[in-house]
């Protein structure tokens, strides 16, 4: 019955993948490509460079963090896919009408979410990891150790990962709480990204700072020796059996006993009055609340705001002496204007879009298309132009350049996004998507594909620059000349707003899907 469970699995996501359509699938194969062209070798080669020339006396430190980080961003991605797949799509009860029992239903899915999320995550780092420790200790059998430590582990969190859903799955509201987690699992990826290359050459430094551990990993992981090479391995895999064994006792009492229903929670209807009268300002006040009250939201914008500093330590490693970046005033100039735009671009379009949810309710309101295409102006720009601006000052404190390119790379951000706002709301008014299943999904393909291209040229550029502006300073006039012609995309941008005014008076053409 666990075959047939996970046979129907595999025909739903191929499925899934057929009803995409072909426009779609380029999408997701160009968002796969740049991820391994990109990132993956990045990482890759500061993994095995800090596994490789780590000071011995830390190295336990550093795999137990590695652990850590890589369990902790298991169990949040974890905790939300199983969510989504058991509970908010009623799976359970489906599979429940047929003759199969709580137990077969928990190991199917249990060893769907491991292929799927646990060792995409921890089989690609057990290699890596054990390739570079093998180099260093020419131990070839630290290998295999460090694929089953890694895919063991993850058979931990991931159990973890179960035995905390159904604990609370009768307590908690699953559907926020799925919401949540799903934002803090792409922000702890994130973010241990960007610290990776922040402190990549003081690490042994940082690793120094803690307090020294008892010897955890060795004879296993590094300094292979057959006792504890052969045991540890064991002992994990005992381990490992126990805490399923006790999370499925967790999740069949939880579906057998009760039950798990859709995740809803009915939550106090707050009253209120707002003294506010102008309809711009009464629009620019919605949009703030949906976007705060909408953790998804903020799971899929907030990346966003952390990908131009991304750019930036992509175009200029720290230095390990003075931790300052390696950086002039040209590169941090083009970076900000770089991230401006791509930020804007998305999050203006991704904003006009999400008024085809309400859109029969947006025509009731005795409002002009000009006064809405103002008002969502606006909010595109308090999202995005104070945010910039704090992210790129701290990038600024960090770098080598010098007080007046933070004069000039302020208005600069301002004007960037001037420009670009009003063309991403023409994007996202253009054709919007409604999406029952995935409401976060609000841009059709062909605004997708054309996002996903600016960001692609504007990251190539990015990384490009440090060779072709070597040696460039940053002066007055030509700041100057920057600034006006920056000035001058923004006032012709200015006019498309007349194009997405024209757009909610005659009405948006929405795609639904789901």
């Amino acid at each position: 019955m666990i075959r047939l469970i996970l046979d129907t699995e595999r025909r739903a996501l191929f499925n899934y993948w057929k009803v995409l359509g072909e426009s779609k699938r380029i999408l997701y194969i160009l968002i796969g490509l740049l991820l391994l062209l990109i990132p993956l070798p990045l990482v890759t080669t500061l993994l095995f460079s800090i596994t490789a020339s780590l000071d011995e006396n830390y190295m336990d430190l550093y795999l137990l963090i590695l652990s850590v980080a890589s369990g902790v961003i298991l169990i949040l991605v974890s905790i939300h896919f199983i969510i989504k797949d058991m509970i908010l799509s009623g799976s359970i009860t489906h599979y429940m009408s047929y003759p199969i029992s709580a137990a077969e239903l928990f190991h199917a899915k249990f060893i769907k979410h491991n292929l799927l999320y646990s060792t995409s995550i921890m089989l690609p780092l057990s290699i890596l990891l054990g390739a570079a420790l093998a180099v260093r200790y020419d131990q070839w059998l630290l290998v295999p150790n460090s694929i089953v430590y890694f895919i063991v582990l993850g058979l931990v969190f991931t159990s973890i990962s179960f035995g905390l859903v159904f604990l609370t799955a009768n307590i908690l509201p699953v559907k926020k709480v799925s919401e949540i987690l799903a934002f803090l699992g792409g922000m702890s990826f994130l973010l241990i990204y960007v610290i990776m290359f922040a402190i990549a050459d003081s690490f042994t430094g940082i690793l120094a700072m803690f307090p020294q551990l008892p010897v955890l990993y060795s004879g296993v992981l590094y300094d292979y020796s057959a006792v504890p090479g052969i045991l540890g391995p064991i002992i994990m895999i005992l381990a490992a059996i126990a805490i399923i064994i006790s999370t499925r006792f967790i999740v069949v009492r939880a579906i057998d006993r009760v039950g798990v229903a859709e995740g809803h929670s009915a939550g106090k209807r707050k009253t209120g009055r707002s003294s506010i009268s102008h309809p711009v300002i009464v629009l620019v006040s919605k949009d703030l609340k949906l976007s705060y009250r909408n953790y998804r939201e903020l799971a899929v914008l907030l990346p966003l705001y952390v990908l131009p500093l991304v750019l930036v330590y992509f175009s200029s490693p720290a230095e390990a002496e003075t931790r300052s970046l390696v950086m002039g005033g040209s590169q941090l100039l083009s970076a900000a204007a770089g991230g401006a735009l791509i930020t804007a671009l998305y999050i203006s379009a991704h904003h006009t879009a999400r008024d085809a949810e309400h859109f029969q309710m947006v025509q009731l309101l005795p409002v002009q298309g000009t006064k809405l295409a103002l008002a969502k102006y606006l909010f595109n720009l308090v999202a995005t132009v104070p945010i910039l601006m704090v992210i790129f000052t701290i990038t600024w404190f960090f770098s080598t350049a010098g007080v007046e390119t933070l004069l000039f790379m302020l208005p600069g951000i301002v004007l960037v996004c001037l420009a670009a706002v009003p063309v991403g709301m023409l994007i996202g008014s253009s054709s919007p998507v409604v999406s029952r299943k995935n409401p976060s999904k609000r841009l059709d393909t062909k605004s997708g594909i054309i996002i996903t291209m600016i960001m692609f040229f504007v990251f190539m550029m990015i990384s490009m620059l440090p060779l072709i502006l070597e040696g460039m300073a940053v002066g007055i006039r030509q700041g100057l000349i920057a600034m006006a012609i920056l000035g001058i995309c923004a006032i012709i941008s200015w006019f498309i707003l007349g194009s997405v005014a024209k757009k909610y008076d005659s009405g948006f053409k929405i795609t639904y899907k789901d």
